[in-house]
């Protein structure tokens, strides 16, 4: 009799059609990390790893507190304050009542759907800088990916609007020989980026 206990335990030891349990193999954690990791050449080493600024949720959080605001409209006491100082020859009364179902779940995902894009974009995103290339991918299922050789970039271009200066934000692009990367909006601290990228 096999006894798979002890301080030398494995369950790698134990036969398949003993284990209560399946351990999970090398192969399958791969899909834990990160796009960049798994594309890396051995001697390929980061230089830089750019991020997106906060300053991307700015607008979806503007748009979430407008669709909040006109949601207290279907409240009671929103509607009581709306129609007392809209005419009632207009008519939206009735139409409101009619509609206000409809009306709600629109605004619902008007005012969430943004947000939802940011937070997705922002944790989709990877730009990073190697030793050998600049890489850039966008998206969880539907992924876009996008790099280009070091030896390779003519140069790399940073727009920075006045609240990007303000803030510490900038859109960058990078510029090869035969492409590049199309400009990557809302980059955190766009000069280091710039700054970290050696053009062939």
């Amino acid at each position: 009799m096999v006894v798979w206990f002890g301080p030398e335990y494995n369950i790698r030891n134990v036969p398949k059609h003993f284990r209560l349990i399946e351990w999970p193999d090398r192969k399958r954690t791969d899909m834990a990390k990160s796009y960049i990791d798994t594309i890396l050449n051995p001697e390929e080493k980061i230089v830089h790893q750019g991020t997106l600024h906060w300053a991307i949720f700015i607008a979806p959080v503007v748009k979430l507190g407008i669709g909040l605001g006109l949601l207290w409209l279907l409240t009671p006491l929103g509607k009581n304050y709306f129609f007392d100082i809209v005419p009632k020859s207009w008519g939206l009364q009735l139409e409101f009542d009619k509609y206000h179902r409809y009306i709600y779940a629109v605004w619902i995902v008007l005012s969430i759907w943004p947000l939802l894009g940011a937070l997705v974009r922002r944790f989709s995103t990877e730009l990073v800088i190697t030793s050998q290339r600049v890489i850039y991918k966008e998206g969880f299922i539907r992924r876009h990916t996008s790099e280009i050789h070091t030896s390779k970039i003519e140069g790399v271009s940073v727009d920075q609007p006045v609240f990007g200066r303000i803030l510490g934000y900038g859109h960058v692009s990078v510029k090869g020989v035969g492409g590049g990367i199309a400009p990557v909006r809302y980059i955190a601290r766009p000069l280091e980026f710039r700054k970290n990228v050696t053009p062939g």
